[in-house]
């Protein structure tokens, strides 16, 4: 056997495999281990997309109440105001 060979064959043993069609196997299960971490980790980073956009909605949304909140008492102290104004015109009158 040439040192070439021997080279194959020592590296084959190495991974713990017997033979090229052992190492055939081995290769293709590891792209599709590759190919799932992958996929995997696609996922992951659309979930947290979708996480971060609900958030967003969420702080969105609560900003817009907090808005609304601050035209509704504005609109209340300013309603307030025209009272204690009537009242005070009707008192001179």
């Amino acid at each position: 056997m040439t040192s070439c060979c021997e080279g194959i064959d020592n590296t084959l043993l190495l991974l713990g495999l017997h033979d090229l069609s052992e190492l055939r196997d081995f290769i293709t299960n590891w792209k599709q281990s590759l190919i799932r971490e992958r996929e995997s980790e696609k996922e992951e980073e659309e979930e947290e997309e979708e996480e971060e956009e609900e958030e967003e909605e969420e702080e969105e949304e609560e900003e817009e109440e907090e808005e609304e909140e601050e035209e509704e008492e504005e609109e209340e102290e300013e309603e307030e105001e025209e009272e204690e104004e009537e009242e005070e015109e009707e008192m001179k009158i």
